[in-house]
């Protein structure tokens, strides 16, 4: 996702992560960021979000916003095949952006 989100965020593409586990320290989730390379902004205490998304903890878990707020696609899990139908919905949402 760290790469969509350097590809598209001069479009208005936002990535927000968040850490599903309360338990790891804010320095411990800097330095997996680090050596990770990710460059979009991290949440911590994720057990409260993936209770108000009710995500049942299952992790990857990702959520697709639009420009007025609504959640307009859910997907569970990832893998590296998906990144073809990331780039189109990314971009189906971009082109939303623009019409409104």
């Amino acid at each position: 996702m760290t790469k969509f989100h350097e590809r598209y965020k001069a479009k208005g593409f936002q990535v927000l992560a968040v850490d599903g586990d309360d338990s790891e320290s804010r320095e411990k989730v800097a330095d997996y960021a680090q050596k990770h390379k990710l460059t979009h902004p991290i949440v911590l205490q994720g057990e409260k979000v993936a209770e108000l998304y009710e995500t049942d903890g299952v992790m990857p878990t990702a959520f697709w916003i639009d420009q007025r707020g609504r959640v307009v696609r859910r997907e569970v899990g990832f893998s590296p095949e998906m990144d073809r139908e990331i780039e189109r919905t990314i971009q189906d949402l971009l082109k939303e952006k623009d019409r409104t």
